[in-house]
């Protein structure tokens, strides 16, 4: 429900409004930094409005037959796209439009969500242009992006735009306390990493993520042996490698300066089609080079 999405009060009290005056435009942007939500309230917004309560302050009500449906990822108004690879591609959008082509199937209305609409590929986005020029009946269409000048402005001028911001430390520590049973110290101490997102924080909640944290603040790494063993521990997080650097990013920040553009540039070269293994094993004696220089100086 929208009432339990944390964290985002503007854009939940605005969509609950939508809801409770049936006042639905047929295309929304959502827009913000990674992990805060997103999906998570637009998924809860399509809930409410595939719902068929009579009673616009009760929906979603969680008992009627298009709750039920939603709720086991059946209900035929429900779609989502996502990238496939890199890109949202043309045969992507085109597969949209057939699915389009009759509106909704049994409810009010059919709900489209876009994951990383900002992953358009040139044609595909002039194609899903056309989708708003001339909106089908019954269709809401929600677009989720971290950034909405990264849309055609064409695009971004035919959504109703619902910012999204990074969360603060009380609502994440909310979120981790509904989904573990760690000590306060360690939540405390995820909430503080994880710079406002939620994914991160449940992340380096992990006894484990902050075992490797505390490894990676200490340790000079003074042999190929230390570096490939930490290099191993690291790539068993490989999705999740960014959010934990990006994590150890703040404590450099806080401890050693001179660690801070060696992070950030291994941070960077993970983005491409690098050698992981290689590349962490080289940051790592780099970092435990620095980190004795240091101590050398003081």
């Amino acid at each position: 429900m929208l009432s339990e999405v944390l964290g985002q009060r503007t854009a939940v009290e605005f969509l609950t409004g939508v809801i409770k005056n049936n006042n639905v435009a047929h295309a929304y942007l959502f827009y913000g930094p990674p992990s805060v939500g997103k999906h998570t309230t637009a998924r809860a917004f399509a809930k409410a409005l595939l719902c068929e309560s009579s009673d616009p302050h009760k929906r979603p009500c969680g008992e009627c037959r298009h709750c039920h449906k939603f709720r086991k990822k059946v209900h035929p108004d429900l779609l989502e796209i996502e990238p496939a690879g890199a890109q949202l591609k043309i045969e992507q959008i085109r597969q949209l439009k057939k699915d389009l082509r009759y509106g909704p199937l049994e409810s009010k209305w059919k709900v489209v969500i876009v994951n990383g609409a900002d992953h358009l590929a040139a044609p595909a986005a002039n194609s899903f242009l056309k989708l708003l020029e001339e909106p089908t009946p019954g269709v809401v269409l929600i677009l989720l992006t971290i950034s909405a000048t990264s849309l055609l402005p064409t695009i971004r001028s035919r959504c109703q735009p619902v910012q999204f911001s990074l969360l603060n430390d009380q609502d994440l520590t909310q979120v981790l306390n509904k989904s573990n049973s760690l000590p306060q110290e360690q939540i405390a101490a995820a909430v503080n990493y994880s710079q406002g997102m939620v994914a991160e924080a449940v992340l380096l909640a992990q006894p484990e993520v902050q075992t490797l944290l505390q490894e990676l603040s200490t340790n000079t790494f003074s042999t190929i042996f230390q570096a490939n063993s930490m290099a191993s521990k690291l790539l068993e997080y490989k999705d999740e490698l960014s959010g934990i650097l990006g994590a150890y990013l703040k404590i450099c920040a806080e401890d050693s300066r001179a660690e801070l553009s060696l992070v950030l540039e291994t941070i960077s070269s993970l983005r491409y089609n690098v050698n992981q293994l290689l590349l962490l094993e080289t940051f790592l004696l780099k970092l435990g080079e620095k980190r004795l220089e240091r101590v050398a100086a003081r």
